[in-house]
């Protein structure tokens, strides 16, 4: 085999040229051999193919050293085969390499054994990486993330203390205020129930207190005019038409300041001309202790007049019962001509008020009661037991002014 760069013949399994130094073509089919001349740059160096697990590339060393004086021989060897001693004698190259390169041959894919003469291998060279940016320290990073969760809860907060919160509270604040709404229309309605309960209960009671009230007074009225009614029933005991004295001896007399007791004109008549007295006339031939008595009565002049009975004329002693043209009524008792005590006033509208209208008086004596009705209508009672019996009579009063009074058609029925 002769060397492709100088013709020079080359021993078997030599791998560099003897004469000149070029490398000879690889038997390796892995790897690929760049040729150098002397004088030229390094070419480039191919990595090599890759290898099976478990073994290793090494790199090609430069020929063993001899000593500084000798010249070197590069030595061959043949895979498998023992080692080619160094010959005592051999032939001088005739180039000399560049200092500033030695080419480096691989290897194949297989172990040989080292020898003693060849200096330990280099390490392999490995391809530089590009350095990476340096990352963020643990500290820097522990820092951002507390001041990222310092933000994030601060940006909580003010979302819970602005947003959250205000809305949590409107809600219950609406919540409590509906429930308190529906509670007070709730009481509210309570309320106007049983308000409305109370006001018809009270409706109720107070128009069945009417209702009774009037039907007590209706139940009295009509017991009171049945005290009427059954009182003046049947035939009386005394019947005067007062057109002229009879067998009770009317009196017939005259008044101090003028005035007196006469029959005129068809009936009795009483008259005073001084005002602020009253002067009475008795049926001195009477005397009744519980009976009804009636006489009927027309103002021709003046104030007032009326009737007396249980009295004792000459005494001064008796009950009467004044009805006056003003539509008064007016009960009371005399001790003496000085001395008298009401025992009952007040006003009727069943009284007639003109003069010369005619009123019907009737009182009714049971035991210490006495009633008093003005034209058949029941006008008031009292209890009084001053007197137990004696005469009737009539009488006139003049409260402020000269009065005259007619009476006629007198009746009494014992009780």
């Amino acid at each position: 085999m002769q060397c492709k760069s100088c013709g020079a013949t080359l021993p078997s399994g030599a791998r560099n040229c003897p004469a000149c130094g070029t490398a000879v073509s690889n038997s390796n089919p892995f790897e690929k051999t760049y040729l150098s001349s002397p004088g030229t740059q390094s070419e480039e160096i191919l990595p090599a193919a890759p290898y099976p697990p478990g073994s290793f590339q090494e790199m090609a060393s430069p020929p063993p050293m001899s000593r500084p004086d000798s010249p070197y021989q590069a030595n061959s060897y043949t895979p498998g085969a023992s080692p080619t001693p160094i010959p005592h004698s051999y032939e001088q190259a005739s180039y000399s390499p560049s200092p500033q390169q030695q080419p480096l041959y691989p290897v194949p894919q297989q172990q040989f054994p080292s020898y003693p003469s060849s200096p330990p291998l280099p390490p392999p060279v490995q391809p530089q990486k590009t350095p990476r940016g340096r990352g963020l320290s643990r500290g820097m990073m522990i820092l951002l993330i507390v001041l990222a969760l310092l933000m994030m809860s601060g940006f909580g907060l003010i979302y819970y203390s602005t947003i959250y919160h205000p809305n949590q509270l409107h809600m219950q604040a609406t919540a409590t205020a509906q429930t308190l709404q529906t509670r007070e229309a709730q009481a509210t309605a309570t309320a106007n129930t049983e308000a409305t309960g109370t006001a018809v209960a009270i409706a109720n009671a107070t128009a069945t207190a009417q209702a009774q009230a009037t039907a007590n007074v209706i139940a009295t009225t009509t017991a009171l005019q049945n005290i009427y009614t059954s009182a003046t029933n049947g035939s009386p005991a005394l019947h005067d038409s007062l057109s002229a004295n009879t067998g009770s001896n009317w009196e017939e007399d005259q008044a101090q300041g003028g005035g007196g007791c006469a029959f005129t004109g068809g009936a009795y008549h009483a008259s005073i001309d001084q005002k602020g007295f009253y002067f009475a006339c008795a049926a001195q031939n009477t005397n009744f202790s519980n009976f009804a008595y009636q006489v009927q009565m027309t103002i021709t002049k003046g104030d007032a007049g009326g009737v007396f009975f249980r009295g004792n004329r000459s005494a001064s002693k008796f009950y009467l019962l004044s009805i006056a043209r003003d539509g008064t009524y007016d009960l009371f008792v005399s001790k003496d001509q000085n001395h008298s005590t009401d025992l009952s006033f007040g006003n009727s509208s069943a009284i007639k008020q003109s003069l010369g209208q005619a009123n019907l008086i009737t009182v009714i004596l049971r035991g210490n009661t006495i009633y008093f009705y003005v034209n058949k209508q029941y006008a008031g009672s009292v209890n009084d037991s001053t007197y137990k019996s004696g005469q009737i009579g009539v009488f006139v009063d003049a409260h402020t002014t000269a009065t005259d009074v007619a009476f006629t058609n007198a009746q009494v029925w014992k009780l």
